[in-house]
């Protein structure tokens, strides 16, 4: 499916250097009409693949025959059960100190291509190699690498061994270092206990590559929660805590404030912030906190979670858990004991990656003590973004040596009930009734019980915006926010938001947004919920593909016009008409293949061995069908599926994982269970 909504216009010498910089983006995101809907119909196919730039293929291992990973000591790599009340007992301490928070425990390891792992060489002359990671219980597992190089068509993926997620595949485009020198690197979380890692080598390839594993991470909290009966869950921190979504003011600002995974292991909260320099300025800047006296930290390792919230105000047992959108790389420009902040550089930019629409808050460095009501966005223990207001007729004053922080002695209010931040917000935006930045969080008071006449002590700790500015004079630019947020030298004391000016827009599965604006193109195959309503506006061209569906309940439209938020790069656009839609069911066409909904199931189960695999598709349709039990060992395997009709008479019992793989390469999966 193909649905395209577009206008001609002339190349202008602008023009054609807005493309030059878009086709940094995957070498997709200008290709045009036919071209462009081909390449995105074979890439965009596979599981849940979030975040990090990648080709978002199927792991080769899903598309030949690959004889099973053997299980030996080298290639299944098993970790003990986690010391919980250890755990808990040195994350108490490390509140107590002000220390950020860990979501998950590292283990130091030596993992390479040599000394672990299985190589087999495939009948065509092509290498594979794959190793399987366990740490029992585990809520997510990721991995940080101290060198990482891939030579030209060499292939990484890393997948939850009962198929639900996937990254991948990377390639030498991810190579931030040479094969002289190769750099650091890290991969984001993987939801599950147990994983494994998939290289591929075509046999054209002479050069084996550089995958030198140095830590694994294994997550207990945040990012998913377990819940009692031991699945993951979110929205778990405190069912006070109000998600952002809930207030519609700060339908801009929530887009800047994002997880920032500190050296693979700590999470807390950060915030997009603009520069003067605006559209103009290709640097982009989070504000976060970290604590110097605790030594300076491990940068090359750090990344930022994107768009981690419900867009659902009130959520139930069947809401469904947000993606995990992640860009690697950062690189610290200035930091500041006094100033309790740290400045990130992020190394990838976010606006050309996929899903993600970035929003730079704007800020004031004035240091006036504001009024009215003032507002925290942030992660609190790692979950999905939660917003809160401090009372109206809250004092905010100044505090600390050198007037360096806020402190604010009520309570902040998460809708109707009084809430502490809690760890992870560190580093939260503290946002004026302007909705512009004036602090980052780095104290919160945990044991301050919040009532009618407000908090014990203290809610929370902010450092000033104003001084971080340039109040820090132990160094130069490394410890002022001054240098970087004011390149132009304005000497400006306030500054606006702005939303990210993107030529091209792609959306794969990323919970929408209320309105998206493209200078140029809009290319989708997202779903928009029940009760949602999201507009999409192009310059240019939208596109909606394979895998695009406003399902029943939902409002959409599509424009093709100027972006008035992005004037000053869309001016030199001509248009000759304008056309809108609504309720894509009435004008597509056939709305049964916009809404249909590929899905199988098995009948019975728990079963025996033997079942049914009913679908609302024709066998047809399937070009790979996998059953594996929960080591990754497949039981039974076929690229025909000639009957609906499963024996498996040699299975033992246990839970199974059934894979299906249709012609489109759309990727189903269910749980199975045997009992003898």
């Amino acid at each position: 499916m193909k649905v395209v909504f577009y206008k001609k216009q002339k190349s202008s010498k602008a023009e054609k250097q807005k493309g030059r910089r878009a086709k940094k983006s995957y070498g997709l995101m200008f290709l045009r009409s036919y071209g462009l809907t081909v390449l995105l119909s074979y890439f965009l196919t596979v599981f849940v693949s979030y975040g990090q730039t990648c080709t978002w293929e199927k792991p080769v291992s899903l598309t030949k025959e690959i004889p099973a990973l053997r299980i030996t000591e080298q290639s299944h790599k098993v970790f003990p059960p986690l010391d919980m009340q250890k755990i808990e007992q040195e994350d108490a301490e490390d509140n107590e100190k002000g220390i950020i928070p860990r979501f998950g425990y590292k283990y130091e390891v030596n993992y390479t291509l040599e000394n672990s792992g299985d190589w087999i060489e495939l009948p065509n002359g092509d290498k594979m190699w794959r190793l399987q990671i366990y740490c029992p219980n585990a809520t997510s597992i990721n991995l940080l690498y101290d060198h990482f190089w891939l030579p030209e068509g060499a292939k990484f993926f890393i997948y939850s061994n009962d198929f639900r997620e996937q990254l991948g595949a990377f390639t030498s485009k991810n190579n931030k270092g040479s094969k002289e020198a190769p750099s650091g690197f890290s991969t984001g979380l993987i939801r599950s206990d147990n994983i494994t890692l998939e290289y591929y080598v075509p046999k054209e390839t002479d050069d084996m590559g550089i995958i030198s594993i140095s830590r694994v991470v294994h997550g207990y909290r945040g990012l998913g929660f377990k819940d009692r009966e031991g699945g993951v869950c979110f929205d778990c921190s405190n069912k006070n805590h109000k998600n952002v979504i809930c207030e519609a003011a700060f339908k801009d600002e929530k887009d800047a404030v994002v997880i920032v995974v500190g050296d693979g292991y700590r999470n807390f909260t950060g915030s997009l912030v603009n520069t003067t320099a605006n559209e103009t300025n290709d640097k982009h800047y989070i504000l976060t906190y970290w604590e110097t006296k605790y030594g300076v930290p491990n940068i090359t390792s750090w990344g930022v979670y994107w768009h981690y919230e419900s867009y659902e105000c009130t959520l139930n047992n069947q809401s469904e858990q947000p993606p995990l959108i992640y860009t690697q790389g950062a690189t610290l420009v200035a930091s500041s004991q006094k100033g309790h902040f740290a400045l990130l550089k992020l190394e990838e930019d976010p606006g050309l990656e996929w899903d993600i629409v970035p929003y730079y808050l704007g800020w004031d460095r004035t240091g006036n003590v504001p009024t009215g009501k003032n507002w925290i966005i942030h992660h609190t223990d790692g979950d999905i973004k939660k917003i809160a207001n401090s009372d109206e007729h809250d004092i905010v004053e100044t505090y600390w040596m050198d007037a360096a922080a806020w402190i604010i002695h009520s309570c902040f209010y998460d809708g109707d009930y009084p809430q502490v931040p809690q760890m992870g917000s560190y580093g939260a935006p503290l946002l004026n009734s302007n909705h512009k930045l004036i602090g980052q969080l780095w104290k919160t008071n945990p044991a301050g019980s919040c009532g009618p006449n407000g908090c014990k002590e203290y809610n929370g700790i902010f450092g000033k915006f104003s001084y971080a500015w340039d109040k820090d004079t132990t160094s130069n630019s490394s410890s002022k926010l001054k240098d970087w947020l004011d390149p132009l030298n304005t000497g400006a004391t306030t500054l606006n938001g702005r939303r990210s000016c993107q030529e091209t827009i792609g959306l794969h599965r990323s919970y929408p947004l209320y309105a998206y604006h493209a200078v140029q193109n809009i290319i989708s195959k997202q779903v928009i919920p029940n009760k949602v309503s999201t507009t999409y506006k192009a310059g240019s061209e939208i596109q909606l593909i394979e895998g695009f569906h406003a399902k029943a309940g939902s409002t959409f439209h599509a424009k093709i016009e100027e972006n008035t938020a992005c004037s000053s790069k869309s001016n030199s656009i001509s248009y000759s008409s304008q056309s809108e839609v609504q309720k894509p069911d009435n004008v597509m066409g056939n709305s049964n293949t916009l809404n249909r909904t590929p899905n199988f199931s098995l009948s019975p189960n728990p079963n025996t061995g033997a079942f049914k695999i009913e679908t609302n598709f024709p066998v047809t349709e399937v070009a790979h069908l996998k059953i594996t039990n929960t080591l990754g060992v497949p039981v039974y395997e076929t690229q025909t599926l000639v009957s609906n009709e499963i024996q498996l008479p040699n299975a033992s019992a246990g839970l199974y994982f059934v894979v299906v793989v249709l012609n489109d390469g759309t990727l189903l999966n269910q749980k199975m269970m045997i009992q003898r």
